[in-house]
């Protein structure tokens, strides 16, 4: 049997000549939405709410049974995409507010390893980095529970840790699979899009955005700053633009510009240190995997049009100051003088009371956590430090005792050498095999992008939060599967990727 016969194996069985036979992608979409505005009309109707929402995700499981492969993309979209906080994205369950992605990406995972995971058993890379990581996360949890730690804390350690694990096992499958990788191609556009609209109308009107928000002082007013599931998505694309244009040139850059156009916005406005951290990994990644003066000369050419298109946008505030548009442009481009560029010298971080808590109050105690169990670690749930360490009482104190900020860290605490060398080898393993064959466009754009985010992940640890770790993970496995396929995304001859980044514009 052809790999390609496989493509679109279906959940169930269906007969021979389905009702929708015939009708085509675009007839059964076309019936389930007719069928979804009907449902949501009786519930109205019957002032049944939960009557509507239950048919449309009846009628949403039905088309997941017929195409598997937008189960996957679903989880994708839901994971990533910023809509306003009055777009539910999570729900309660069992004292836990779940995101709507988490249980699309357990149902992805068990659907792949049931149904389709001899895509992933052709390849040793992915069945080493699916056990590898596999063993870190499990290692960590029963050693917490052999040591006493609160399995509450246990589990809630574990959790993130487990959507990364899903999204690694995913974006390995997306890479073995050319039709789902040409659906996240083509609909990553259209997420940054509509998450840069949001979050620049959430800026400039105030409006909450699902996911975090929080808001600083700016140097003229209070100004928003706004950090949502799409943050670290746009982080990833721009690092890998940067990242192909340092090792390939202006050209692949150019046939780009629908994800870094939209993507730009998103990493501007959440006014973070951790980006310029991220983008300087994934310049340093594509200089050390070209090795050519070029490539330096690259980054040189692309720092000098960040530089510009900053004055630029000075410039456009200036000459617009007295209208909503240029005081709005006017405050971000000062405080993100502010907090960003002037909080990259030496006196703003020992004036910055975050960083210095870092520093002081949390490093010490992973040192010394260390030392007292270096060979073995401690576990998930083990408190590494006391309750108060430098900051007021409040009702998220007794969660400063687990967290820290420093992934790297809090991995040899809780998982010991052993777990954290499993955990990170696969990724790590990736980005040197992409540094000595850097001839995949699809392994040079996710270096990149994992690049910087094990980067941020020594002051911003993404595996560690619901919000971003889908996407660190995602990418992690995109990588992998990228760097042991012989043709990333098709089983012919050819690039598929540069044929997909071609469609995309």
């Amino acid at each position: 049997m052809s790999p390609r016969a496989n493509l679109k194996t279906p959940l169930l069985k269906l007969p021979d000549k389905a009702p929708w036979s015939g009708m085509g992608s675009g007839g059964l979409g076309y019936a389930a939405l007719t069928a979804g505005i009907f449902g949501l009309g009786v519930g109205v109707a019957f002032n049944a709410v939960w009557t509507g929402t239950a048919v449309v995700g009846a009628i949403f499981v039905a088309l997941i049974l017929v195409r598997p492969n937008f189960l996957m993309l679903a989880t994708y979209v839901t994971a990533t995409v910023a809509l306003p906080e009055a777009v539910p994205m999570s729900f309660p369950l069992l004292g836990l507010n779940v995101q709507i992605y988490e249980p699309l990406a357990l149902a992805s995972v068990c659907y792949i390893l049931a149904v389709r995971r001899r895509q992933l058993l052709e390849h040793k890379r992915i069945v080493a980095t699916i056990a590898l990581v596999g063993f870190a996360i499990l290692y960590g949890a029963v050693l917490g529970i052999a040591r006493g730690n609160d399995t509450t804390r246990v589990f809630n350690e574990a959790r993130p840790l487990l959507e990364t694990y899903a999204a690694i096992v995913i974006g390995c499958f997306v890479v073995c699979t050319p039709d789902l990788l040409r659906l996240f191609v083509r609909a990553t556009p259209y997420v940054l899009v509509v998450s840069c609209a949001i979050t620049i109308a959430a800026s400039a009107q105030g409006f909450a955005v699902g996911g975090q928000q929080t808001e600083m002082a700016g140097s003229t007013a209070e100004v928003s700053r706004i950090v949502t599931p799409a943050t670290y998505l746009a982080v990833a694309c721009v690092c890998g633009c940067l990242c192909l244009y340092v090792s390939r040139g202006g050209r692949s850059l150019a046939k780009l510009w629908t994800i870094l156009l939209p993507a730009l916005p998103l990493v501007i406005l959440p006014f973070s240190r951790n980006v310029i951290l991220g983008l300087a990994a994934a310049a340093l990644f594509a200089i050390v995997a070209r090795r050519t003066l070029g490539a330096v000369g690259r980054t040189a050419v692309a720092a000098a049009l960040v530089a510009l298109s900053g004055l630029g946008f000075r410039y456009l505030g200036l000459s617009l100051a007295t209208t909503p548009m240029g005081k709005w442009v006017n405050n971000q481009f000062e405080l993100f003088e502010t907090r960003v560029i002037g909080g990259l010298t030496g006196k703003a971080i020992e004036a910055d009371g975050s960083a210095q808590f870092r520093l002081q109050q949390e490093n010490p105690y992973l040192f010394d956590a260390i030392e007292e169990s270096p060979v073995v670690g401690h576990g998930l749930g083990y408190a590494y430090k006391p309750l108060l360490t430098g900051r007021a009482l409040n009702d998220r104190s007794e969660n400063l005792q687990y967290y820290a900020h420093d992934l790297y860290l809090w991995l040899m605490v809780k998982l010991g050498p052993a777990g954290t060398v499993a955990f990170l080898l696969p990724m790590l393993a990736s980005i040197v095999s992409t540094i000595i064959r850097p001839t995949k466009v699809l392994a040079l754009f996710c270096g990149g992008a994992v690049a910087g985010f094990l980067a941020i992940s020594t002051v911003a640890p993404l595996p560690l939060t619901v919000h971003t770790c889908f996407v660190f993970g995602l990418f992690g496995g995109l990588l992998v599967g990228a760097t042991c396929v012989r043709n990333p995304g098709s089983h012919q001859p050819g690039s598929f990727v540069e044929e997909q980044v071609s469609s995309v514009t």
